[in-house]
């Protein structure tokens, strides 16, 4: 399971570029959309840092993963920050930054529960 879940956090990562941090700035993807694009996002919160590095992929890329490995897809989910979210967080109100999938392996055919 541990394995699952390190695969299923590499596939999730916001799929674009903010060209600046403020909440009405532009929401800007350089070159393609589609394929492999590296990603690199450094936070800052509380006095800690981090920094992510790792692939981005298109949606679809996301969609015929799970297919190919034989999941179904039950839930898409784009989470809005809440309404007493900080200031801070307002640009996420109109660009979604992550995106949850409820999956499913369906029975075997012939199966029983």
């Amino acid at each position: 399971m541990p394995a699952v879940i390190r695969e299923i956090a590499r596939v999730l990562r916001p799929a674009g570029r903010f060209e600046a941090r403020e909440a009405g700035a532009r929401f800007v993807i350089e070159g393609s959309y589609f394929g492999r694009r590296p990603y690199e996002g450094s936070f800052e919160r509380g006095g800690l840092s981090i920094t992510f590095r790792g692939w981005s992929y298109a949606l679809v890329d996301y969609a015929q993963a799970f297919e190919d490995a034989g999941f179904v897809i039950e839930a898409l989910r784009e989470p809005q920050p809440a309404a007493d979210a900080p200031l801070s967080w307002e640009r996420n109100r109109r660009i979604p930054v992550f995106l949850m999938l409820r999956v499913m392996k369906p029975a075997e055919s012939g199966a029983t529960s």
